[in-house]
């Protein structure tokens, strides 16, 4: 076996090398697309099941703060606040 025969094997297995290392190369992301349509899928499903419970559930009313009842002024609400506090110490 001369040197080209030996040159012309390291050749073919050089070539089986490289097919082997691009199949787990395709595996992988083969591997990886199917993990982020599974993502997709279960963000899509998540997006739409809250969708669904907004629709069916009224909003929420704001909290109202202690300035906007109709009755109290927010000043009045600071004096009397400090007077309380000066009574019970």
């Amino acid at each position: 076996m001369g040197y080209a025969d030996q040159f012309y094997e390291l050749g073919q297995e050089f070539a089986r090398d490289a097919e082997a290392r691009q199949a787990d190369i395709d595996r992988s992301f083969a591997a990886i697309l199917a993990e982020e349509s599974r993502q997709a899928e279960a963000r899509a499903e998540g997006e739409r099941r809250e969708a669904d419970l907004a629709e069916k559930e009224p909003p929420k009313p704001p909290p109202v703060k202690l300035g906007d009842k109709v009755d109290w002024d927010a000043e009045d609400d600071f004096w009397e606040f400090r007077s309380n506090r000066f009574k019970y110490q």
